[in-house]
């Protein structure tokens, strides 16, 4: 560090003192003014003195009489000297108080703030400790796991041979299942040729053996009443035909009032039905029902097509008709009527696609069971129609068997 600049000027007067008092002591005379300048000094005196000093005795009893002359001079130079080199020093010594007071501030500040980073150090050091003890609490944890993965992936090597073994197994007996497979997918193309060649020839037959349009419409007409009692219906809700054929029934609707939609799987009837500016979607009745929101149709009809359909899948429809019915909807269900013998033994297989007749007890039971209620059998279209007949005589058992109605419709509600 460098020395402050009184401290200089204080060895500087120091050594100047040392010098003049050395010079003194080799000329025997006192020491000389060190700050008198011989600008003011008149140059004839110092000739004369010149004169004198030159003199061998009276030249050294001059220059020491001289020396006694000039000594009050001298002697004020050097206390005037003393005087501030005293105040020199107490300039340094202030200096220096000043100088360590700063040190001081300025060490105790680096103190503070080593005692910090020393305290922030041992926090970090700790946080750190921690984070280590908890590595390696997950290291052994982990080493933990790996072995238990260990332990898995051999319980899954084995189980994958053993998969392998049994894959084997499964080809080969795959191998053995491809020729009977083979022939069931080609039983099964067989099958859907003949649906296509029925599906072909039904809309004819049925066109043969059901009647012209005008005498369905006719027969269908009776269940226009119940169509309109039905709340729904009177609200906007659709009426909802399946197997709806040649679409008379859904003409009667339309001509009425109502709204109305079909399902058709027949895709010629489909085609007539749209021709007639009916609405009618192709599919299986039970699917496309499955579509359908609950409690989004009015009415639900079906004419002749449960006895197409074995008992499960009838069933099926008409727990999905109670679905999609709203309250106060009715269900009708036309069928032929087995308790006609006639109809049952023959007239019934006049349709060869027909599954087997259900009796109205039958009916009735199951749409009770499925949620319908009121359920009413309408018994239709005798065999007989000449009142004059039966007029006189109570009708017999057995004429009501033969010629009693051929078909029969159940009324049902959804309260």
């Amino acid at each position: 560090m460098k020395a402050p600049r009184s401290i200089t000027r204080i060895q500087e007067i120091r050594d100047a003192i040392r010098v003049e008092q050395a010079r003194a002591r080799r000329t025997g005379s006192p020491a000389s003014s060190w700050f008198t300048s011989s600008a003011g000094r008149s140059s004839l005196p110092r000739r004369i003195m010149s004169a004198v000093r030159s003199l061998p005795f009276l030249g050294r009893a001059a220059r020491w009489a001289y020396g006694l002359y000039r000594a009050p001079g001298r002697i004020r130079d050097l206390l005037t000297l003393i005087r501030l080199g005293d105040d020199e020093a107490k300039r340094a010594r202030a200096e220096r108080e000043e100088l360590g007071a700063s040190l001081n501030r300025d060490l105790d500040s680096r103190h503070r703030l080593l005692q910090d980073e020393i305290q922030r150090l041992r926090g970090t050091s700790t946080e750190v400790a921690e984070g280590l003890a908890g590595l390696r609490r997950s290291l052994e944890d982990h080493g933990a796991g790996v072995g238990e993965l260990g332990d898995r992936l051999l319980a899954v090597t084995d189980r994958a041979a053993d998969l392998g073994r049994s894959l084997g197994a499964l080809q080969v007996e795959v191998a053995g299942m491809r020729q009977p497979l083979a022939t069931v997918q080609a039983e099964q193309n067989e099958e859907r040729r003949r649906e296509k060649v029925v599906a072909a020839v039904y809309p004819r037959l049925e066109s043969h053996f059901r009647g012209p349009r005008a005498l369905v419409r006719e027969r269908q007409s009776i269940y226009l009443p119940y169509v309109r009692e039905a709340v729904p219906t009177k609200n906007g809700l659709p009426v909802l035909d399946l197997g709806c054929g040649r679409g008379e029934w859904l003409e009667l609707l339309v001509e009425n009032g109502f709204a109305a939609r079909g399902l058709e799987q027949n895709q010629e009837f489909v085609r007539e039905c749209r021709g007639r500016g009916l609405r009618v979607e192709e599919g299986e009745a039970g699917l496309l029902l499955a579509d359908l929101q609950a409690g989004s149709v009015g009415a639900v009809t079906a004419f002749h097509l449960l006895e197409h359909l074995p008992f499960a899948a009838w069933l099926g429809l008409l727990q999905e008709t109670v679905r999609v019915l709203a309250p106060g909807g009715v269900a009708i269900f036309e069928t032929p009527n087995p308790a006609n013998i006639l109809v049952s033994s023959g007239d019934f297989f006049l349709d060869p696609t027909h599954h087997r007749p259900i009796p109205s007890l039958l009916l009735c039971y199951v749409a009770k069971s499925v949620g319908l209620a009121r359920c009413r059998v309408l018994e239709l279209h005798p065999r007989r129609e000449d009142p004059q007949a039966a007029a006189g005589s109570k009708e017999s058992l057995l004429e009501r068997h033969l010629l009693g109605p051929q078909d029969y419709a159940v009324v049902a509600w959804k309260d």
